[in-house]
């Protein structure tokens, strides 16, 4: 899967949140980027 859209340390920043057992919401807001829907 390719995110254009993202950098690879945003992409790092995700994983390493998200394997922290935070909510996609709360590591949007921490990046200052908007959740998709």
């Amino acid at each position: 899967m390719t995110y254009k859209h993202l950098t690879i340390d945003e992409l790092t920043m995700i994983e390493s949140y998200y394997l922290q057992h935070n909510k996609p919401v709360e590591i949007a807001n921490r990046m200052g980027r908007a959740i998709q829907t």
